[in-house]
């Protein structure tokens, strides 16, 4: 018997439904969705909507359909560190670091202190082997949460980076990034 189940409107569907269970019971101990004071409630839905559609889309590793309601959403809420930042982690997750860059940024600039910001910034800086970098990222976001896996999972994987490369160089004499340069 064949069912005319659509899976990826139910998986969207089912992610948009936990987004959603997250808010009320984010709600429930007091935390409050990031949204534009200066917006009507019916503006402020309409982001809230547009931007789980967007992630629901991140999490079926739909990164160019997400990007499409980020874009969305950061054109009702400019200054949205969730969009953006959710836009920073799609372009991420596409290979485009250097393009993810400006929104983990701008996230940062509006809330210096946004944890998923500092993670998404401190992925891009790893991904591109800027080791360094990455782990001042990192830091900062375990000094809001010194517990927090991801950034303790990132600091690791920049310290082994670090570490490669200082192997590399000490027996070369060049480093990592020389190693693989024409010419070098």
């Amino acid at each position: 018997m064949r069912s005319n189940v659509n899976l990826p409107r139910i998986l969207t569907l089912a992610c948009m439904l936990l987004s959603a269970t997250f808010c009320v019971a984010a709600a429930a101990v007091g935390a409050k969705p990031i949204v534009n004071s200066t917006k009507t409630e019916a503006q402020q839905s309409d982001y809230l909507v547009t931007w789980y559609k967007g992630v629901a889309l991140l999490n079926l590793r739909k990164y160019k359909e997400s990007i499409v309601y980020f874009d969305k959403a950061l054109a009702i809420n400019p200054d949205s560190v969730d969009a953006l930042n959710s836009k920073g982690r799609a372009l991420l997750k596409m290979g485009n670091n250097n393009g993810s860059i400006p929104y983990f940024d701008k996230a940062l600039a509006i809330n210096p202190k946004y944890i998923y910001g500092l993670y998404g910034k401190g992925d891009a800086l790893l991904n591109m082997g800027k080791y360094k970098e990455s782990i001042v990222y990192f830091d900062k976001a375990l000094a809001i949460d010194p517990t927090s896996t991801f950034a303790l999972a990132g600091k690791k994987l920049d310290l082994a980076g670090l570490s490669k490369t200082n192997i590399i160089s000490n027996h070369t004499g060049r480093t990592a990034q020389q190693q693989h340069q024409p010419g070098a």
